[in-house]
């Protein structure tokens, strides 16, 4: 029955996806042999994090005095139905600055339609974690991180809701050779942006809709777990509106002036318009390169990736006066062209971590990533400055695992750049500075 209802949401993609899913998990609870067996697993952890900058905010109003408006809670947990079937989620509060909200962070139905000792196939179906890169499905949970912070270059959390989860479907396999464990993820679903934080080149007020995302990702790891790599690929594409006079300062302010002018002059005339609506499509595309070796007590991680963003903006009608001398002669309209996006854009960490014992362990990370890497530094850049567009950081840092539950870790960064830092928590970016410190602190507590 399983599998019919999967094939009949395959085929039907007019069938909604909320109305699919709560139909498949009764029919699966009262078909399911296992039924009675009830085998719950649940976990819920809380961070609480705090973080210090010299010079821009992260987190909240972090320069030169701490703050500790970053907390996490988490509560997940699964049901397993039936001996291939499992429901399971996660709910997830997180208060990082200036966003503070609840959301189901996960929440599928994964089965597994086939299973042998060569190999195992299967769906989740629902809204799943992104599966890019080596550690994007465990972002989420603290004890499951590398660090206090994933490497900003690739798991950027200002850009987190382009990134993390989507409402879909997905498709595995896992094959089983005498080296190791071959992993095939191939997924396509419609992505949640709550919010346009960190988004570059793009004014806040704007709005997303139509946002898809495919994703494939092919893993090797070997059976004892000390090597890991995978390739993963990542197309997306996002309808995006916006106000034009909130890109265009200059415009926003001639405007502004023109009509008060009018107003002066001839009242009750014709006045310009308060917004200039308009959009487009932005296109992006990831390659993303992957490396994790563990040997002894030291682990190295590395990940390359490559982006290539577009965005499709048609011309705008704005309207403006006949006769710029005689602002009583009424109104009339030119075409404006939208400026484009066509960015290729780079990259890349390295990350050693040595582990002393279970409970203490330390890391240094080299960060790099830049908008265009045919324009490193910036120099083409209109409207903001040219360090928004880059960003390098060195992090060194360590995590103390107190006891089975509790979790205590810290890092520091040398930042050049701030092409991942959060324009909500820093809405003029000429207020920011290029060259910063920052340093992060988390305690967690699971149970």
């Amino acid at each position: 029955m399983i599998r019919l209802l999967s094939f009949t949401l395959i085929v039907n993609p007019l069938i909604k996806l909320s109305k699919i899913l709560p139909a498949l998990i009764v029919l699966s609870l009262f078909l399911s042999p296992l039924s009675a067996a009830e085998k719950w697993q649940y976990q819920a952890v809380l961070t609480q994090g705090m973080s210090l900058t010299d010079e821009n905010n992260f987190y909240g109003d972090s320069q030169d005095s701490p703050s500790f408006e970053f907390t996490e809670i988490s509560a997940s947990g699964s049901y397993q139905f039936h001996r291939s079937s499992r429901l399971s989620g996660q709910a997830l509060y997180r208060h990082a600055g200036a966003i503070e909200d609840i959301s189901v962070d996960y929440l599928v139905l994964d089965t597994q339609y086939y299973s042998s000792e060569q190999a195992l196939y299967g769906f989740r179906l629902g809204r799943y974690k992104l599966p890019f890169g080596l550690y994007n499905e465990t972002r989420d949970v603290a004890f499951a991180r590398q660090a206090v912070l994933l490497p900003q270059s690739l798991y950027s959390d200002s850009q987190r809701d382009l990134r993390i989860a989507a409402d879909g479907l997905l498709l595995y396999a896992s094959m089983f050779s005498q080296y190791g464990q071959w992993d095939i993820d191939l997924s396509y679903g419609k992505l949640n942006l709550d919010n346009i934080s960190g988004y570059p080149g793009f004014p806040k007020g704007g709005s997303f809709s139509d946002e898809y995302a495919a994703v494939g990702r092919i893993l090797f790891e070997s059976f004892d777990g000390s090597f890991r790599a995978a390739i993963s690929v990542i197309n997306a594409t996002v309808n995006y509106q916006f106000d034009l006079r909130d890109f265009d300062e200059t415009l926003d302010q001639g405007m502004a002036q023109l009509d008060a002018l009018i107003q002066q002059l001839n009242p009750g005339v014709e006045t310009l318009p308060i917004t200039i609506p308009t959009g487009g499509d932005i296109e992006e595309q990831q390659i993303i390169a992957s490396f994790e070796y563990s040997w002894e007590k030291i682990t190295f991680s590395t990940e390359y990736r490559l982006t290539f963003t577009k965005t499709l903006f048609p011309s705008v009608t704005i309207p403006t006066l006949v006769d710029p001398m005689d602002p009583t002669a009424g109104l009339t309209t030119f075409s404006q062209e939208i400026p484009n996006l066509d960015l290729d854009g780079e990259a890349y960490y390295l990350q050693g971590k040595y582990i002393f014992n279970p409970q203490w362990s330390a890391y240094l990370r080299w960060d790099v990533v830049y908008d265009n890497k045919d324009d490193k530094n910036g120099d083409g850049v209109l409207n903001t400055p040219n360090y928004s567009v880059y960003a390098k950081d060195f992090t060194v840092g360590g995590i103390w695992n107190i006891n089975p539950q509790i979790m205590l870790a810290a890092e520091l960064h040398q930042i050049k750049g701030t092409q991942w830092l959060s324009t909500i928590d820093n809405p003029d970016p000429f207020d920011t500075k290029e060259k910063w410190k920052l340093f992060v602190m988390t305690l967690s507590y699971r149970f």
